[in-house]
């Protein structure tokens, strides 16, 4: 089964300033996304969430986009598909934008984090069932 998502988003912020014209900021963030889950044969899935982003309106320290694409390859395993083993891979492309903008009355900063772009996760879940009781309406236990 393939199954597939896109949003389209925008986000306007319009900062006026009584004391001087010049720190008026105007600035607009536009967003692509698309997630989509591929699941396969022996209950392996794919995963992949994919985000363009376009910055309109902030200085030249700015990136001016960026491309953030995650994406993940898992597997259920053990009696009842209770386990599951996951690899997922974060900012593939390397490509996060690490600068955020605050506006507040008559403020107006802009901050630089350092964050974890590129890295993996390699991660086990497991599935239990402690809340044993209602049936569903096929007479299945609906925590299984």
């Amino acid at each position: 089964m393939f199954e597939t998502i896109t949003r389209i988003g925008a986000t306007f912020n319009i900062a006026k300033n009584n004391l001087s014209e010049d720190n008026e900021q105007n600035t607009a963030i536009y967003t692509l996304q698309n997630q989509s889950t591929l699941n396969l044969p022996y209950d392996i899935s794919l995963h992949s969430n994919v985000r363009y982003t376009l910055y309109s309106g902030y200085g030249d320290e700015f990136k001016k986009n960026e491309i953030l694409w995650n994406m993940s390859v898992s597997k259920k395993f053990l009696k009842g598909k209770k386990g599951l083993l996951k690899f997922e891979i974060f900012d593939i492309l390397n490509d996060r934008n690490n600068l955020s903008r605050v506006v507040t009355s008559g403020y107006s900063s802009d901050t630089r984090t350092n964050s974890l772009n590129r890295y993996f996760l390699v991660s086990f879940s497991y599935q239990f069932n402690i809340f044993k009781g209602g049936k569903d309406n096929n007479g299945n236990d609906p925590y299984i």
